[in-house]
């Protein structure tokens, strides 16, 4: 029987880049550069390990001066704040949501002002204006995510769905406004990025026999170099091709997530809750995440639930955008933390979890 290796590959190609550097009087530098490839969609990325000496250069540290100053002129005009949530914002037709809203805890669930996909919803996840990401508890994530839930569950099941929950957090990740907020994207037609991983996924499966993620977690925890930890029905890892800084995964154990056990959800949020956590214990303070919900209605393996999370720039006057022309137009990231020491520093979170 053909064992994981012989499925998964795990390929990376490196150079070495001379130069007669000012830094070190004109001596000869070398920087070593390594491309990967994702073993699953092919996609590259770059992890170059001298950017390390330009770490807070490329990242900048979070100005707290200047984040008080944004979350105190933003707080009396923020329409997601308990005192305006219910007067200032939509609320879905009969045919969608029958109430109107719903909400669970602190977590509140209306549509999109503005909407994006046929079913645009927000969810607003705690009552506090701010919160720093070591702030995000387990049970205020998993209202969020129960409530996902429950929108996801009342859509019509006579319609082929495709679903993410995803969060900017902090202007530098995109977000137009400083209480924390959730987007779930629901349309019949999946974005760019589902559409490849559900292809993907696919063809692995018929190539192999097997389940590409029931693999990747084989293949992983073997290596011990990028495999984090398991909470409950959850496992954690970094990707060995990260898209973006600091990129954790955390994998749910079926696909179709209106049939998650709350057993389940709770151990998605927890996990997710001691990622932000690592996160701004690392002074990092800007985020994003995407939950991937793939096909509503697909309950195979191969549709498995799946999260991504990755920081962003630091919260200063002027950040710079970490997505240039590499990311944006090459469609190629570059890794400045090579996804074994994040895992690394990330396994002692989970332990004893």
């Amino acid at each position: 029987m053909a064992d994981v290796t012989d499925r998964i590959k795990l390929e990376r190609y490196k150079d070495t880049a001379q130069l007669h550097s000012p830094l070190i009087n004109f001596d000869i530098d070398k920087h070593d550069i390594e491309m990967r490839l994702d073993p699953l969609t092919r996609k590259k990325s770059i992890v170059a390990l001298r950017l390390v000496d330009k770490y807070e250069t490329l990242i900048e540290r979070t100005d707290k001066e200047f984040l008080d100053t944004l979350v105190s002129e933003s707080t009396g005009k923020c329409f997601f704040c308990p005192d305006k949530v219910t007067s200032s914002t939509p609320k879905f037709t009969g045919n969608i949501l029958p109430e109107g809203r719903i909400s669970k805890g602190e977590s509140i669930l209306f549509p999109n002002l503005y909407p994006l996909s046929k079913y645009h919803a927000i969810i607003v996840p705690c009552k506090n204006h701010f919160l720093k990401p070591e702030e995000f508890s387990p049970e205020l994530l998993t209202d969020a995510f129960l409530l996902t839930q429950k929108f996801v569950s009342s859509l019509p099941s006579n319609e082929v769905l495709f679903a993410s929950l995803n969060s900017n957090y902090m202007p530098p990740a995109g977000a137009s406004a400083v209480h924390p907020h959730m987007q779930l994207i629901v349309s019949p037609q999946p974005m760019n990025y589902t559409q490849a991983m559900q292809d993907a996924l696919v063809r692995y499966e018929k190539k192999n026999n097997h389940e590409f993620w029931e693999d990747l977690i084989e293949l992983e925890m073997q290596l011990k170099e990028r495999y984090i930890g398991k909470i409950g029905s959850t496992h954690w890892l970094t990707p060995f091709s990260p898209t973006g800084t600091n990129e954790v995964l955390g994998l749910l154990p079926i696909g179709g997530f209106a049939d998650l056990s709350e057993d389940d959800i709770a151990d998605l949020a927890h996990g997710v809750s001691i990622v932000l956590g690592y996160y701004g214990g690392n002074r990092f303070s800007s985020f994003n995440f995407s939950l991937e919900l793939g096909n509503l209605i697909d309950k195979t393996r191969s549709n498995r639930c799946f999260i991504r999370l990755v920081t962003r720039q630091n919260v200063s006057p002027g950040y710079r955008s970490d997505e240039h022309f590499f990311q944006h137009l090459l469609d190629t990231e570059v890794i400045v933390i090579p996804p074994e020491i994040v895992a690394d520093k990330l396994r002692s979170r989970f332990l004893g979890v």
